[in-house]
């Protein structure tokens, strides 16, 4: 079950101190994926363009229930900035020193930085092996 839906919300008029009831511009997406969480999503503001990417998400969600979707393929191709905070955000939670996370951080954006790295996608055992420490 999936919905497209605009959502409300109330605003007070400061001189008259009515309450006005608006809706939200933007479309915004309710649906179940692959593992049965109910997500919300900010669509678009045109209901054509938001029920066409609440399809393609839809269709996405079906292809990963069959199997027929590598979950780590959506990883492979995130930002490697991105997985590099996760990464410092997992030091942090085992309580890593500060010291340590900050030179882990700084070797690991060096190495990034000298083979070229966008994506993990990218990352080679032999660039990671070659570079100097």
């Amino acid at each position: 079950m999936a919905n497209l839906y605009k959502p409300k919300y109330k605003q007070v008029n400061t001189k008259t101190g009515e309450v006005i009831v608006r809706k939200g511009k933007k479309w915004y997406a309710r649906y179940r994926d692959e593992t049965g969480t109910m997500r919300r999503e900010a669509m678009a503001r045109d209901k054509r363009v938001a029920q066409g990417m609440l399809e393609k998400i839809l269709k996405r969600v079906e292809q990963a229930k069959a199997g027929m979707i590598d979950p780590l393929e959506e990883q492979a191709f995130r930002p490697f900035a991105e997985h590099l905070d996760d990464y410092r955000k997992h030091m942090k939670q085992k309580a890593d020193s500060p010291r340590h996370i900050r030179e882990s951080c700084v070797k690991i954006k060096k190495m990034a930085k000298a083979n070229k790295w966008c994506r993990v996608a990218d990352i080679l055992a032999t660039d990671v092996q070659t570079c100097q420490r």
